[in-house]
């Protein structure tokens, strides 16, 4: 009975303590870089401005954000405890068209981007 009690404890102390997930929002047009705990996702908490007219951001494998600008091709590592940007390179989209995504390959850390 003792160890039945102890096991019931265990969840009971794991469920309440269950791992929260965080979300980062660049805004578009402000270049606003959020942090939301979305356990609570009401309360974004702004960490500062980076570049605006991003089409698309993810993360690495590694953690690290990255970004595509959607009107200047730039493509960024954003520093999440700041906002500031690190310009890589720039990347043209084809024809005319703009970019408009970013997805990491989770098998490999290929970073694609995609196009209108």
């Amino acid at each position: 009975m003792k160890k039945l009690i102890t096991l019931i404890t265990f969840i009971v102390v794991i469920s309440a303590t269950s791992f929260s997930q965080y979300g980062y929002i660049p805004e578009k047009l402000s270049g606003n870089l959020n942090y939301t705990d979305l356990t609570n996702p009401a309360n974004p908490s702004l960490i500062g401005v980076g570049p605006t007219h991003l089409g698309g951001s993810d993360f690495d494998l590694n953690g690290n954000l990255y970004a595509i600008g959607e009107s200047d091709n730039g493509f960024y590592q954003i520093d999440t405890s700041n906002a500031s940007a690190t310009l890589i390179g720039t990347v043209a989209p084809p024809g005319s068209e703009f970019w408009s995504g970013m997805a990491c390959d989770p098998t490999d850390g290929t970073m694609y981007i995609c196009s209108t």
